[in-house]
């Protein structure tokens, strides 16, 4: 496997059936996709979970339902019994990402582009003064993009810590290139980390190249 992967689905339409994903499912995840009122739901659950685990399955060459998940501090999965191969997923709508990697960190989002009337209020409480400015900057017609360009990757910065929402959002700078249109000349990266200047040569960005509609980002360690 190349160092770092990506994979995609379409939940509308997944390489195989949702019946035989749902066999790969471990009993307490049957139980969890029982527990959903909504039928979208639980089909959502049971083709992304069942997807993920026969991903790692033929990553790790086992079969995808004796796979063992174990949890980090702030709920991040980890294969105890393959420690070296690291993986992360997200999923929005009707799309799902997978990220894996062979020794070293990894995290990654996806959003579904969508009309944010707080978009103003939700960037004055959870971006740093500048990305505030680099999307207020914008002219309105490209700052839903900009903010789900920024948004993705600081998502993905956070799951590949495996913190969770342990640490602010607004703590950390992520910079994204100058002409989004020109898509993508110049990686995003992380410009700062409060209180921890040597943070940001550790990690690596890219935006990832997905259909029209969605946003998607992975951050790995370098």
């Amino acid at each position: 496997m190349h160092p770092i992967t990506l994979l995609h689905l379409r939940l509308d339409d997944p390489p195989l059936p949702v019946t035989t994903l749902a066999t790969f499912l471990s009993p307490d995840e049957v139980v969890r996709a029982e527990r959903f009122v909504f039928a979208t739901h639980r089909h959502r659950f049971v083709t992304v979970r069942g997807w993920l685990r026969w991903k790692l399955g033929q990553a790790t060459g086992r079969a995808p339902e004796t796979l063992r998940f174990d949890y980090g501090p702030h709920g991040k999965p980890y294969l105890p019994n393959a420690l070296d191969l690291q993986f992360n997923l997200a999923h929005s709508g009707e799309r799902a990402l997978l990220g894996l990697a062979q020794g070293r960190p990894i995290g990654v989002d996806i959003e579904q582009m969508r009309p944010l009337p707080d978009l103003a209020s939700i960037v004055r409480n959870f971006f740093s003064p500048q990305e505030q400015a680099e999307i207020f900057g914008q002219p309105p017609t490209r700052r839903e993009e900009v903010f789900f360009t920024i948004w993705t990757c600081k998502e993905a910065y956070l799951k590949a810590l495996g913190d969770g929402l342990a640490r602010p959002l607004h703590s950390f700078t992520v910079a994204i290139p100058p002409d989004l249109a020109i898509r993508r000349a110049a990686d995003p990266r992380l410009l700062a980390v409060a209180n921890d200047p040597t943070e940001v040569e550790r990690w690596q960005f890219a935006a990832v190249a997905v259909e029209s509609g969605y946003q998607a980002a992975v951050c790995y360690g370098r």
